[in-house]
């Protein structure tokens, strides 16, 4: 009968169903707890599910029935250097190794931990026999790179990086430690900024935003005028707006209202009241940058008989926005393809606080002007700069003058009748300077 549940939960092991294995290898073990490939494999179950001190409890079993297996060894080092341990891992390594002289794995691993710990010229020398025992071990190639990249011998670096990745075109760590590695071999030529650029990509296709950030800026301050890192690091900040907004998605409205006293949204209501002429129900409404649906609440009642329809780049922003009820659609697309591709003209086109992750308006009030019916209303609120023109803040998001709304409000063919100075919200105790804007089509 063991054999059979062993058989059910090897079966489960590799359809990556790892609780149903896990729960399968304990009946093999409550039914023969010497069981060791039932045991070894309930310890990979708990590696793979991060549960290391099980893991590692599970292989010392292990070994300690098995004492000559050396796979066993070896994960047991490799699950002790994931807890830091490293000391403990080495000497399982050895062990391993001891046993089975030619064990890639175990080589590979003993060699990788010493160039972690520093020892770089030790490691170089273990992964130099691997890829000499097995020229396709690709993580060594990489691991043998990071060695001389740490000795500062980055030509060989890149030229070990090149055979893992000629291996494993898509390894990832390879791709990224080869642009470092050809970065501090190229630092002062003029290759360097597309090898920056290079980084930053990789760091954005990784959703490392603050690192691709870095890049490109360092970009920036080689090649100031540089349109497509400027455009780049845009797409980035961006990027890393939807993801925080994801994240705190949950929180985000208690945080705006109680610890930011945010009014934005009441602001556009109070705007809409002064400025808006026509009838007050049965509007067709888009919120843009809807958020979990505070402006969008303030306008329920005139939305009564049309329709309400929230947009938002963050889809955990939109799964909080339908627990509130309010809407009758939800989009899921940032605003520029919103406004371009929408087929439905609205009266009112309202948002607060969404501007203030673009920079260049433009696009933004062109869409506004294909999508709202003659007479409607586009109510926004958003960060005040003095002056002309814009401003990226230290936070990363933007500032924009009066003159600049009102240039490009003309430029898409729109009405400029209403702005306010208000207070947004606050931050660090200091009230965030705004407007609340009106422009008619």
């Amino acid at each position: 009968m063991s054999e059979l549940q062993l058989q059910d939960a090897q079966r489960a092991h590799q359809m990556g169903q790892l609780p149903e294995a896990a729960r399968l290898y304990q009946e093999v073990l409550r039914a023969n707890p010497g069981h060791l490939e039932a045991l070894y494999s309930l310890g990979m179950v708990c590696f793979q599910s991060n549960q290391l001190e099980q893991a590692e409890n599970l292989f010392r079993q292990v070994v300690q029935a098995a004492p000559y297996f050396a796979e066993g060894l070896c994960m047991r080092g490799v699950t002790l250097v994931k807890m830091n341990r490293v000391e403990e891992a080495l000497n399982c390594f050895k062990q391993a190794i001891a046993i089975k002289p030619d064990f890639v794995e175990a080589l590979s691993n003993h060699a990788t931990t010493l160039v972690q710990l520093g020892r770089y010229t030790e490691g170089l020398q273990e992964l130099d026999r691997v890829v000499a025992l097995n020229p396709q071990h690709s993580l060594s190639w990489n691991n043998r790179g990071n060695a001389l990249f740490a000795l500062k011998r980055y030509t060989e670096a890149v030229e070990s990086y090149d055979r893992a990745l000629s291996i494993f075109p898509d390894f990832p760590d390879a791709k990224l430690n080869r642009l470092f590695a050809l970065g501090d071999l190229k630092r002062a030529t003029p290759e360097f900024p597309d090898i920056l650029y290079a980084q930053g990509t990789e760091f954005l296709s990784r959703q490392n935003f603050v690192e691709a950030i870095r890049c490109f800026e360092e970009v920036l301050a080689i090649t100031p005028n540089n349109p497509d890192v400027i455009e780049k690091r845009l797409e980035t900040i961006q990027a890393g707006v939807r993801q925080l907004f994801d994240e705190c998605a949950p929180d985000f409205e208690a945080t705006m209202l109680n610890n930011l006293n945010y009014r934005g949204h009441m602001q556009v209501r109070e705007t809409a009241e002064l400025t808006w002429m026509g009838p007050r129900f049965g509007l067709a409404i888009a919120d843009l940058g809807c958020g979990t649906g505070l402006v969008g609440a303030q306008f329920m009642d005139w939305a009564t008989g049309g329709r309400l329809d929230g947009v938002d780049f963050a889809q955990r922003m939109l799964d909080e926005a339908r627990v509130r009820g309010i809407f009758d659609n939800l989009i899921l697309s940032d605003l520029e393809p919103f406004l371009r591709d929408t087929g439905e003209p609205y009266d009112l086109i309202i948002t607060a606080d969404a501007m203030i992750y673009f920079s260049d308006l433009s696009g933004i009030f062109a869409g506004i002007a294909k999508c709202l019916k003659p007479g409607g209303q586009f109510i926004f609120s958003l960060e005040a700069k003095h002056g002309e023109g814009w401003e990226e803040t230290p936070k990363r998001r933007f500032r924009h003058s009066e003159v600049y709304l009102r240039q490009e409000t003309e430029r898409a063919g729109l009405k400029f009748i209403y702005l306010s100075p208000s207070t947004l919200r606050f931050e660090a105790g200091m009230p965030v300077a705004g407007f609340t804007v009106v422009v008619q089509k």
